[in-house]
């Protein structure tokens, strides 16, 4: 049997430590050294890995979107009424951002990078494929199902519901008092929700 590779058990481990010290400190004032504190490393041992904290900040947003993605593949494959997976979605997206501001900050900030950085769109670009790929094939076994209106552009949808979620966080960002981005996001799926749902 294989023996682990160590390196991605200290990147794991960096980069656990690092959404730890994001959401404590958040994102500008944290430092290398007080990542390396909470994964236990020497800062030396954390920059042999990471060049320095942007580098850092792209795999955790690898981490984040692949998590998420992860999660979504489960629900596609998951036997359980359509409905409720949809709504489990929701709810589990809703409890990612809820634990942290400054994770909701972090994911902001790397779509402002991303339009000056190559590197940071190809990530999102990427992401946002694979969301969309899943969140398509989802409202597919919906009309197959006779579930969804078969009247749906099951890729159109995907696009706007991934809009509709950023939308929402961006307008938060900005005008965080005027906009209560949970309770928004809960709105327009249940809106969304309910002009996809096929009636008698």
């Amino acid at each position: 049997m294989p023996r682990p590779d160590v390196s991605d058990a200290r990147r794991a481990q960096i980069i656990r430590a690092a959404i730890a010290v994001f959401q404590r400190d958040g994102f500008t004032n944290a430092r290398m050294a007080d990542i390396a504190q909470e994964a236990d490393l020497s800062v030396g041992g954390v920059y042999w890995y990471y060049k320095g904290k942007q580098e850092l900040v792209t795999d955790v947003m690898h981490h984040i979107f692949t998590t998420d993605l992860e999660r979504m593949r489960a629900a596609l494959d998951d036997e359980r009424p359509l409905l409720e997976r949809i709504n489990e979605q929701i709810d589990s997206f809703i409890a990612v951002y809820r634990e942290s501001s400054e994770l909701r900050r972090l994911v902001q900030d790397m779509y402002a990078q991303a339009l000056i950085d190559e590197e940071r769109r190809a990530i999102l670009a990427e992401y946002m494929q694979a969301f969309r790929t899943v969140m398509a094939a989802m409202t597919r076994q919906g009309i197959e199902q006779g579930l969804m209106r078969p009247d749906l552009d099951p890729d159109a949808l995907a696009t706007a519901l991934f809009g509709m979620f950023d939308g929402i966080l961006m307008q938060h960002s900005i005008d965080p008092d005027a906009v209560d981005w949970e309770l928004s996001f809960r709105a327009g799926s249940a809106a969304l929700i309910g002009g996809l749902m096929r009636h008698p």
